[in-house]
C-alpha cells in the first residue's frame, strides 16, 4: 500500500458498462500472497469466468483498482 508498516494491498476488477469492459463479469481476479523472510508479496491473477468469443468481442479493456 506504500504505507509504512502496512504492506497489505487489495486488488479490485472494476465492472464496466459494456461487454468489452467486463460488464458481464467475464473476468475475475484471484488474489494471492506470499511471505518471505524480508517481504510480503501480493499478486492478482486475471482469470476467465466464461469462454471468450473472439468473433463477437475482439478485445477487452479491464480496469483494476489497487488499494
Amino acid at each position: 500500500s506504500g504505507i509504512e508498516n502496512n504492506p497489505t494491498v487489495f486488488y479490485h476488477l472494476m465492472p464496466g458498462s459494456t461487454a468489452q469492459t467486463n460488464k458481464f463479469h467475464t473476468f475475475y481476479l484471484q488474489q494471492r500472497s506470499e511471505t518471505s523472510l524480508r517481504d510480503n508479496v501480493t499478486w492478482a491473477d486475471v482469470k476467465v469466468n466464461h469462454p471468450l468469443d473472439y468473433e463477437s468481442i475482439k478485445e477487452y479493456n479491464l480496469t483494476i483498482r489497487v488499494e
